[in-house]
């Protein structure tokens, strides 16, 4: 693609708290070598929360996180394939979709 702009956010809150957020924008590509098709321009958007209390030795033995992909369901191509053999350039990306999850350090 001839532009590719990500940008992105990380804040941190009191207790533990944080919050990550990705904007990611890419223009269109084309997906031969005639120029002749092309896959479409597209913004994606994530979120991630998380949580992670603190011990007293400043450590943190677990975190819980939660976040959502794709959060404007753009439809797009996880990964083009160039000069596709049968015109099958495409390869489908999930749509709007959530996650979460418990993460253990044990040290």
């Amino acid at each position: 693609p001839k532009n590719i702009i990500v940008s992105s956010a990380d804040l941190s809150f009191p207790l533990g708290f944080s919050l990550f957020v990705q904007h990611n924008y890419t223009s269109s590509i084309p997906l031969n070598d005639a120029n002749s098709v092309f896959a479409g321009k597209y913004h994606l958007v994530q979120l991630k929360t998380f949580w992670k209390p603190q011990q007293k030795d400043n450590r943190s033995i677990f975190q819980v996180f939660a976040g959502a992909d794709n959060l404007l369901n753009t439809s797009y191509s996880l990964g083009n394939d160039l000069n596709a053999v049968g015109n099958r350039y495409y390869n489908p990306a999930a749509g709007l979709n959530f996650y979460g999850g418990i993460s253990v350090n044990w040290k």
